[in-house]
């Protein structure tokens, strides 16, 4: 009798963690979506600043040329069997480019003094600030995660886990 007391106990707990760690994954999936959508908003403000510094750059396109090509890339990589972490570095690498338009365009006297462009880099910049946070909550779930999912592992439900 207390062998089926022990082994109910055991169950219950393996059952009750199970839940705990794909709760979690829910959750990170959802900070995921979040992540992504973050992104994509700043992305889109990163047209008007393409339209709106055209008159003022010399070889605007040029500057641009791998920003497109990372967009570009990003879309592609946009499927139901994506991995997060390559979508990921796509991003920084975006990130890295937008840095460097914006060196670029600081460095326009003229395109610096227009309303249009600081507004719009205002609003980039906004939307950076909010990646970041979210990108490092991001990072400490990954990591509690991480840890759990190993954890887990030793269950037969860790074995359904991605």
């Amino acid at each position: 009798m207390i062998y089926w007391i022990i082994i109910f106990v055991v169950l219950s707990l393996i059952i009750v963690y199970s839940i705990f760690v794909i709760n979690y994954r829910l959750r990170l999936n959802n900070a995921e979506d979040i992540l992504k959508n973050n992104f994509k908003k700043r992305n889109y403000k990163m047209v008007s600043l393409f339209y709106a510094s055209k008159n003022f750059l010399n070889k605007h396109n040029e500057v641009f040329e791998e920003y497109i090509n990372l967009t570009q890339k990003d879309f592609s990589e946009t499927s139901l069997n994506f991995v997060f972490e390559n979508k990921l570095d796509t991003y920084k690498k975006i990130h890295y480019e937008i840095n460097f338009i914006f060196k670029i365009c600081e460095a326009n006297t003229k395109l610096k003094d227009t309303g249009k462009y600081n507004y719009i880099k205002e609003e980039i910049l906004k939307e950076s600030a909010v990646i970041g946070k979210k990108y490092e909550i991001y990072k400490k779930s990954l990591a509690k995660y991480e840890f759990h999912h190993k954890i887990s592992k030793f269950f037969l439900v860790g074995l359904f886990l991605r």
